[in-house]
């Protein structure tokens, strides 16, 4: 996690990317690691929220084949508004 914040999206290596995903084993993890890729998301930069969002699918498609919902903690109104604000 501490990685995901010191790098920019745009260098995040593939090996970091299915760590985070494979981490998501603790449901707990999924709103922080939201939160971060939405903190270093600027909503003008169109490569950056494309990878936000890829991430963020992966993050939910690795939930899905554990056979599991999102958490009912996650905190879809912050998706809704980050969605929003990209429109």
């Amino acid at each position: 996690m501490a990685e995901m914040k010191i790098r920019p999206i745009s260098n995040y290596t593939e090996v970091m990317k299915k760590a985070a995903a494979s981490m998501l084993t603790n449901d707990k993890l999924l709103n922080p690691f939201v939160l971060i890729l939405f903190r270093k998301t600027n909503e003008n930069d169109q490569p950056t929220v494309i990878k936000t969002f890829d991430l963020i699918s992966m993050f939910f498609t690795s939930i899905k084949n554990r056979g599991r919902n999102l958490p009912s903690t996650f905190d879809l109104k912050l998706l809704m508004k980050a969605i929003k604000s990209i429109l």
